[in-house]
């Protein structure tokens, strides 16, 4: 089986297979077909080889060189699926833009920080896995579109509610508590959320 393995690897497996097909004997000394156990003895193992050493290392090497190529084969696919399972989900380029746009219209000069009231707008804009829009008939966030001309000067709607005049969304603060808190953003219920 050592053997064996060892001309798995491709080293020296002609020099095996030459050697198990010598039917002229070594240094001088034939080779003996039938050897009795008493013979191997004192003369070691004189046993000839025969022909079919070709057919059997040919087809064990053709045999192995493929199984090796298939399994490494496998391993490559399965190392593929492996790394589209883990990246399943993730965010992809177009979202990542989408997101720049977005926060470029709440960070008009690019210092790279927001208020908590805008990043609850631009959450509301995005879609999944970034954010958190709904479609306006799934209703799981109340999100409304504002009508233009509509000023919602009311003082207890701009108590209830986050408004957003250039883009058109009122949310409830309540609504907004629960998503900053679902993302580990620390809020505050007392100040400006």
């Amino acid at each position: 089986m050592l053997l064996l393995m060892r001309c798995s690897t491709g080293e020296d497996w002609q020099l095996i297979m030459f050697e198990l097909s010598n039917q002229e004997g070594y240094d001088g000394v034939p080779c003996k077909d039938d050897q009795s156990y008493q013979d191997m003895m004192e003369e070691g193992i004189l046993g000839c080889g025969n022909d079919f050493s070709y057919f059997y290392f040919f087809s064990f090497m053709i045999l192995i060189s493929m199984l090796i190529l298939n399994l490494s084969v496998a391993a490559v696919i399965e190392g593929l699926a492996t790394a589209r399972k883990e990246n399943c989900g993730i965010v992809d380029s177009e979202q990542i833009d989408k997101l720049i746009d977005i926060w470029k219209d709440y960070d008009p000069n690019g210092t790279g920080w927001i208020t908590i009231t805008d990043l609850v707008f631009v959450i509301c804009e995005l879609d999944p896995p970034l954010g958190m829009k709904r479609s306006e008939k799934s209703g799981e966030m109340e999100q409304e579109k504002v009508e233009d001309g509509d000023t919602h000067s009311n003082t207890n709607m701009q108590e209830r509610f986050l408004v957003n005049l250039n883009k058109k969304i009122i949310i409830k603060k309540v609504e907004a508590l629960v998503l900053l808190k679902d993302l580990h953003v620390k809020t505050y219920k007392n100040g400006d959320c």
